[in-house]
């Protein structure tokens, strides 16, 4: 059923010397997991990350901060040797201490995939 498991720790930081007002540090964690079942192949994911930034401050004086999760799927299920039908979703939302770069986002597709 299951045909492969991933995870993902990371951290990086930026620091590009130009004001350090784009200069952060960011944490990030993800899973994705694939499987296999009757003819369909599934494809799940999720993740998180969170972004602390140096000196950009926000209206209250806090530093800015900003986390952000992210979740998908895709559907996938061939009907001939070159062409697959598929239904993706994904869904992300950001949250933040400045209102200006909070969001969420969702969608869906759905379609016909072929091999020329």
């Amino acid at each position: 059923f299951f045909t492969c498991t991933t995870s993902k720790f990371s951290w990086s930081e930026l620091k590009d010397d130009g004001g350090g007002y784009f200069d952060y540090q960011k944490i990030s964690l993800s899973f994705s997991q694939e499987a296999k079942w009757k003819n369909w192949e599934i494809e799940l994911g999720a993740s998180a990350s969170g972004f602390s930034y140096d000196y950009r401050s926000v209206e209250s004086g806090e530093k800015f901060k900003r986390k952000s999760l992210r979740f998908n799927s895709l559907f996938s299920r061939p009907v001939s040797q070159i062409i697959d039908l598929y239904f993706k979703w994904s869904y992300e939302e950001d949250f933040s201490n400045s209102r200006d770069y909070e969001y969420n986002s969702a969608f869906w597709s759905t379609g016909i995939s072929w091999e020329i």
